[in-house]
């Protein structure tokens, strides 16, 4: 088996890293490193944090914080021209996926360090931005020039985040993780970060979200996210992440929980894959195999209130046709190890009728 890895991001992980922040923009030698966050991190005050150590390093008079939940090709060009004008020479982003993803496109030359405020997207160390384009369509743009020349993941930014998100971004890592390990692209590098990042997440996300201020919960949820985006910025992500974009637009699901829609039936589809090798996989993670896992995540999303049948999710069957032909999102769908066309997504999308 022949595999390559590459990931240049600088990483620091640990309670209150987001205070060295300062020591990153010093070292990439930048002085006017602007700040580009999402509403919920400026409304906490998460990007104060940031910059108290050395406010003159920042641009702390106008923070860029026009991005929608989805962020629109709009939204960059936007935070593009912020950037200009301020005459920025580095890049500070604060916020979710939305954020990290809308200033890592924006950024172009300038040098971005992230600082993830939630457990799940990960985009703090992938080379992929996801922008929605003016048809309405969410597009993953992949591009080595994406990658952030820092990350520091701070679990303390994620104290703020309500249930719902944490639960909806804590099941868009799983899915990252999952998705790895079953990818046509694993490789042992993969793999033993995936499987590193599972429990983490399985043990702890409805701990996360039940008691929001529980230090341990959070710090192992920013971790397994963490763990998980290393692992599919290698291996890269495919049916139920390819299901998701569709899913989101039409009906208005979040990401992550828009992931975990589909996860637990490709989970049991996927089993069927490399003479079983996902059984294996089950058992290494503790479960009898693959369709016991399958049943965890079930469990799960019925434990965190997301949704598990096409009702549920406000899907009507006759919308299926259409829906099956939009999930065919190359290259996310080229990636699973059963192969997958629209009539096959459109019978995973049946047999969740009745789950």
């Amino acid at each position: 088996m022949t595999w390559n890895f590459f990931n240049p991001v600088k990483i620091r992980f640990g309670w209150g890293c987001a205070a060295d922040t300062a020591d990153f923009v010093r070292e990439l030698g930048a002085k006017r490193a602007a700040l580009v966050a999402d509403p919920a991190a400026l409304r906490f005050g998460l990007t104060d944090l940031v910059t108290a150590p050395a406010p003159q390093l920042f641009v702390t008079d106008e923070i860029f914080a026009r991005m929608q939940p989805n962020p629109t090709v709009q939204n960059m060009m936007d935070c593009a021209a912020f950037l200009a004008r301020v005459k920025a020479d580095a890049v500070v982003a604060v916020g979710g996926g939305s954020a990290l993803d809308c200033a890592k496109a924006a950024a172009g030359p300038l040098p971005v360090i992230a600082l993830p405020t939630t457990a799940g997207t990960g985009s703090e160390a992938t080379c992929i931005s996801v922008l929605t384009d003016d048809a309405g369509q969410k597009i993953p743009r992949t591009d080595p020039a994406y990658y952030a020349a820092a990350a520091l993941v701070d679990p303390q930014l994620t104290l703020t985040v309500p249930p719902g998100v944490t639960a909806a971004t804590g099941m868009d890592a799983l899915s990252h993780a999952v998705e790895a390990l079953w990818s046509i692209h694993h490789s042992p590098a993969s793999d033993a970060l995936a499987l590193a990042a599972v429990p983490r997440i399985l043990q702890n996300i409805e701990a996360a979200c039940a008691r929001p201020d529980d230090r341990a919960a959070r710090t192992a949820m920013s971790e397994g996210s963490l763990l998980a985006a290393l692992a599919f910025s290698q291996a890269k992500t495919a049916a139920a992440h390819a299901c998701s974009f569709s899913l989101t637009m039409r009906y208005g699901l979040p990401h992550g929980t828009a992931c975990a829609f589909t996860l637990p039936a490709l989970c049991r589809l996927n089993s069927q894959a490399e003479n079983g090798r996902f059984h294996e996989i089950a058992r290494e993670l503790g479960f009898g195999d693959a369709l016991a896992f399958a049943d965890e995540l079930d469990r799960l999303n019925a434990a965190l209130g997301l949704p598990r049948t096409l009702e549920d999710a406000g899907i009507p069957l006759s919308d299926l046709p259409d829906l099956a032909q939009e999930c065919m999102v190359p290259p996310n769908m080229r990636n699973n190890p059963v192969p997958m066309d629209a009539a096959a997504v459109e019978r995973l999308f049946f047999g969740l009728n009745d789950v």
